[in-house]
């Protein structure tokens, strides 16, 4: 037989667990220690190359998964990336067996356990059966226990500090992991910024604290492929180190020291309740007619506001109740409109948070890129302080009428525009007027004359009876200006 030195199983094991015979471990002793993560650590007393290993975790009711990345298989002949792959197992007495669900092949692991503690795992010498046949010996192994899991923590940018033995390029890099599974590998530029590698099918893998990388220079390259055992310091320091091996079996070890450049979500969440307005797009202004308002609260609901013309009358929500959630670094805002379509303004990851602004780079939603955003003050917030009549005393040239006229607001979201004729002010019966005000934004539509709807954005200010509109806006060649009026309350 054939002795599997193990890329499919990755047995874990400790160097220091007594190899003597004794009596044998009882089932109920297994039971008692084996739930949670094995991370293959010796087989035959001999480290094993962190691309040979692989993450088990046991689970109650004879389920668990795997996790491994290993080229050329001798079972399967293909390259494995398992990632958290389910599996079943079950123990008698002092034998455990291990399949795997939803495979293609019979693949079944047997082996005899010597020893389990809180901490280690001694196997002895096993057996893999492939369709019911026996195939490969697997080593006497040892496995550590895995109390770590880095999965969240990864999340977020990282650049590199220091390397010994990089392998693949060096420190000299940025490496932006998502919670997809997807990454981006960043290269200087001469300019002293940052632009995403030519890589395609980037991909990690991460389980306890094993990481998994492959990726591809280009769609016809061959799959590159990387393995490290990691180790966070803190928050803000992160450790790879990995055991390869030379060409005449001797061993090296390779490492990479790496600092967070995101904030944590320890950091975010110190900072993220409270009501946000976006202000630019890649440290260029956005246009007032392309904010939106997002009032994030302490229970996981974020209510979101925003106007534009569209299907179904555009997109009109006031402080629409969606949900968030932070997976490291990385925030998922998402829910339903009244029509029951998914609404997602943004999966980004945070740049940077503090008191006053936050910079988040969206990498799904309604605006893609690096996006700043305000905190609105708590006292500031004019929905109740818009409500009532006021006339217009001055503007700039507007797009839509001149400050001669009067608004008058109710309390239902609705509101009249007022034209001055024969010496009173007379309500524009065809407008049929719906406002909305998040903080200090405002959004106005009324129907047109063609049927349609118009729209209107501003950003509003109130003191004492004056309010003032102020909206950067583009013409039809792109070019930017500012719009603005000022009004003073009607009082009866």
């Amino acid at each position: 037989m054939k002795r599997y030195f193990l890329p499919l199983l990755a047995l874990v094991a400790l160097a220091s667990c007594n190899t003597d015979k004794k009596d044998p471990i009882s089932q109920d002793e297994i039971e008692a220690n084996i739930m949670g993560k094995w991370k293959i650590y010796t087989t035959n007393n001999i480290p094993v190359p962190t691309n040979e290993c692989a993450v088990y975790t046991f689970e109650k009711g004879g389920t668990g998964t795997q996790t491994m990345s290993s080229q050329s298989d001798p079972v399967t002949g293909k390259d494995i990336w398992f990632v958290r792959k389910p599996m079943s197992y079950k123990i008698t007495n002092n034998t455990l067996s291990t399949w795997w669900d939803h495979s293609s092949t019979d693949i079944e692991w047997l082996s005899t356990i010597l020893d389990i503690n809180a901490d280690s795992m001694m196997m002895d010498q096993s057996r893999i059966f492939v369709n019911k046949q026996p195939q490969f010996d697997v080593p006497v192994s040892t496995w550590k226990r895995v109390t770590v899991d880095y999965a969240e923590s990864i999340i977020g940018l990282w650049e590199g500090v220091s390397s010994v033995e990089g392998g693949y390029g060096d420190e000299n890099h940025r490496w932006l992991f998502n919670p997809d599974g997807t990454y981006t590998y960043l290269n200087p530029t001469k300019d002293g910024g940052w632009e995403a590698s030519p890589n395609t099918l980037n991909e990690y893998a991460v389980d306890g604290d094993f990481l998994a990388c492959r990726w591809k220079a280009d769609a016809s390259s061959k799959m590159n492929r990387e393995w490290w055992d990691i180790e966070m310091q803190g928050d803000s320091i992160m450790l790879w180190t990995g055991i390869r091996t030379n060409a005449d079996g001797s061993f090296y070890t390779s490492s990479f020291k790496l600092r967070r450049v995101s904030p944590t979500r320890k950091e975010i969440e110190k900072y993220i309740v409270g009501k946000w307005i976006t202000e630019s797009t890649d440290n260029t202004p956005m246009l007032t007619n392309a904010k939106s308002v997002h009032t994030f609260l302490p229970n996981g609901i974020v209510e979101y506001t925003i106007a534009s013309a569209g299907e179904h009358g555009g997109e009109w929500y006031n402080q629409l109740s969606l949900s968030y959630n932070l997976y490291g670094n990385f925030l998922v805002e998402s829910g339903k409109d009244a029509y029951g379509n998914t609404i997602e303004p943004y999966r980004s990851h945070f740049n940077a948070i503090n008191e006053k602004t936050m910079s988040v780079l969206s990498v799904v939603g309604k605006r893609m890129g690096d996006i700043t955003l305000r905190r609105v003050s708590d006292d500031i917030n004019y929905a109740e302080d818009i409500i009532g009549t006021w006339e217009g005393i001055a503007s700039s040239n507007g797009e839509y009428g001149d400050y001669h006229h009067r608004w008058q607001y109710a309390t239902d979201g609705s509101y009249q525009y007022m034209n001055w004729e024969n010496d009173e002010w007379v309500p524009v019966a065809t407008n049929k007027g719906q406002y909305m005000v998040d903080g200090n934004w405002m959004a106005c539509r009324w129907t047109n004359t063609e049927g349609g709807m118009d729209y209107e954005w501003w950003d509003i200010s109130i003191k004492n009876d004056t309010m003032r509109w102020d909206a950067l806006r583009a013409d039809a060649t792109g070019k930017t200006f500012r719009a603005w009026f000022t009004m003073k309350r009607v009082k009866k």
